[in-house]
């Protein structure tokens, strides 16, 4: 306790002690701070060379471990883990591979399910990668195959047809066996329609498969007859007359006779037998038809058939028949008294 009453002075309070001057208190906290920073530096480049040194290891070894993994196989896990090395050696390279691998075994899976459009766009977009080319004709094979089993359905059978002839001389086994069928179905439609010939070619190419040989036989007409089987009244006469004798050959024959451009007479003679007509006297001209089957007159023997212009002296294209004789056309192999000029159906 402080006496009050003493009768002596209390002395003043010792003075604070002088700061220390601003610089010499920097220079002396500057000194022990740059042994700190100097140490954390070293620290610190010690740390980061040791991390980049680590981080050098920890990518060579996820390369090494996407390597192996593309080579296995595992083209997801090469991709997963070759996308988390950037630019790191040839990374951006090797995640493409392992990229068109895995689009690769995705379109594979997409063909083997029978998506071939899908597989399609995939094989296009791989360009060359590995077999995709081979795979990209496949897939169009099978699409193309697709709707030509399509057309079938739908009764477009021409259409059809072209496409299972194209696939089959390009390799693909399965349309070779819808071409016959498509062929027949299309004879079959003919017959029904009443074009009886078109169905005989049909059937006839067919050959033996199915009942085509009989279908084929169910197409032809027999054989007429030997008789008139047209006669322009106009040309009617009791005093000359036009016999064509077949006695001696072996085939049936279909004849036109014309007087200029007007059609006399139509006749169907028999091989081994002989006709004879009444006619005015005039030039006349006479065409021959031949062959085997017969399809009746507007088909005639099809295009199987032989046609000719039968010739007389020679070269000439007609006869003069004369009033009161008998004008007998030979058409015997041997001993005939006239030649023929070749034409066809269309112009008969």
């Amino acid at each position: 306790m402080l006496c009050t009453n003493c009768g002596a002075d209390v002395p003043n309070s010792a003075p604070a002690p002088a700061q220390p001057a601003p610089v010499q208190a920097q220079k002396r906290k500057s000194n022990k701070t740059a042994l700190i920073v100097v140490g954390a530096i070293v620290l610190i480049a010690l740390l980061v060379a040791g991390g980049f040194v680590g981080f050098s290891v920890y990518r060579s070894s996820t390369y090494e471990k996407a390597m192996a993994m593309l080579q296995s196989g595992d083209y997801q896990g090469a991709y997963d883990t070759f996308g988390k090395l950037g630019d790191y050696e040839d990374s951006a390279d090797q995640l493409r591979l392992a990229k068109q691998w895995l689009d690769y075994r995705e379109a594979r899976i997409l063909f083997d399910t029978r998506d071939f459009e899908g597989a399609l766009l995939t094989f296009q977009e791989l360009g060359d990668f590995e077999n995709s080319g081979d795979y990209v004709k496949a897939c169009e094979m099978n699409l193309d195959y697709l709707q030509a089993l399509s057309d079938f359905e739908n009764s477009l059978y021409d259409e059809a047809l072209v496409i299972f002839i194209r696939l089959t001389d390009e390799g693909f086994q399965d349309a070779k066996t819808w071409i016959s069928k498509t062929k027949y179905t299309i004879a079959d439609e003919k017959y029904q329609g009443g074009d009886l010939y078109g169905a005989y070619k049909g059937f006839k190419e067919l050959g033996s498969y199915e009942d085509s040989e009989g279908r084929k036989e169910a197409c032809t007409t027999a054989f007429p007859d030997t008789g008139v089987i047209y006669k322009d009244s106009d040309y009617g006469s009791t005093r000359s007359q036009i016999t064509i004798d077949s006695s001696k050959s072996p085939s049936s024959s279909y004849f036109k006779i014309y007087h200029d451009t007007t059609l006399v007479a139509v006749l169907w003679i028999n091989g081994g037998e002989k006709l004879t007509i009444d006619a005015p006297p005039a030039d006349y001209s006479i065409k021959q038809a031949t062959g085997d089957p017969w399809f009746g007159e507007e088909i005639l023997f099809g295009d199987e058939g032989y046609y000719e212009v039968i010739l007389f002296d020679g070269d000439k294209e007609y006869f003069t028949l004369s009033d009161n004789t008998i004008a007998t056309i030979s058409l015997s192999v041997s001993g005939a008294n006239t030649g023929s000029k070749e034409t066809d159906r269309t112009t008969f």
